[in-house]
């Protein structure tokens, strides 16, 4: 990371794991301490893996619902401003609205669901109707 920004680069980070089956899961302690420690050197923005699924991985359970304790704690530990949360699905997208703001960073949506998560960040839907 620090080698990248040296040269000029702009580096975006991802901290998680891909499969839920090969490796196990890193602690909480493990992905804040390497959230910092990637911001420290340099990255950009710290992307929070949950795959094209959004379930069983990170902060998601098998059944893709956010765990909002591990949620609040990398909040209170790293800054929101610096996070790119993965939300593949829309439930996730409006837990994330709906706990963050409209303006909260989004990734791993399908091009076919951008216009989808547009009009939930613009509260012309009805799960963020009147909520943001």
């Amino acid at each position: 990371i620090e080698l990248a920004c040296d040269d000029g680069f702009e580096v975006l980070s991802e901290v998680g794991k891909k499969d839920p089956v090969l490796d196990k899961e890193m602690s909480l302690d493990d992905r804040i301490k390497a959230m910092n420690d990637e911001l420290n050197a340099g990255s950009s923005l710290i992307i929070v893996e949950a795959r094209e699924g959004g379930k069983n991985i990170g902060i998601f359970d098998k059944s893709g619902k956010a765990n909002e304790d591990e949620i609040d704690t990398i909040l209170n530990n790293v800054d929101n401003e610096k996070i790119l949360w993965e939300a593949p699905n829309k439930d996730q997208q409006v837990f994330f609205i709906l706990k963050l703001g409209n303006e909260v960073n989004l990734g791993n949506i399908s091009s076919d669901d951008i216009t989808s998560l547009e009009t939930l960040r613009r509260g012309l839907r009805g799960d963020t109707l009147g909520k943001i």
